[in-house]
């Protein structure tokens, strides 16, 4: 199986694939549309339920800036762990496959 992780320039996970993620990429565009069309920070943050300061870093992109790249982290199924894990070790890969960035 292949997953896609964003990453910053460092290459450390960013958004939904951060493990201790609060907030769905979703909700953060959400809140930022809202926020484009005229809705107060305060009646964003009532709506989803969280705290006006969050909601302006958001959309300040203090916090949850876009990706700069893309990495394609290959993940073993648990199936083929389990059966060879007393003779192989087991190892993922990494590969940049998109650099959004010039």
């Amino acid at each position: 199986m292949i997953k896609f992780i964003k990453t910053n320039v460092r290459g450390a996970p960013m958004g939904e694939d951060i493990h201790a993620c609060k907030y769905t990429d979703d909700e953060v565009a959400r809140a930022r549309h809202l926020y484009d069309q005229g809705m107060t920070l305060t009646a964003i943050a009532a709506e989803l339920g969280s705290c006006h300061q969050t909601i302006h870093d958001w959309v300040t992109h203090r916090r949850r800036n876009p990706p700069v790249r893309v990495i394609a982290k290959r993940i073993r199924s648990e199936s083929f762990v389990t059966d060879h894990q007393s003779s192989q070790k087991h190892v993922s890969y990494q590969l940049v496959i998109l650099d959004l960035i010039n």
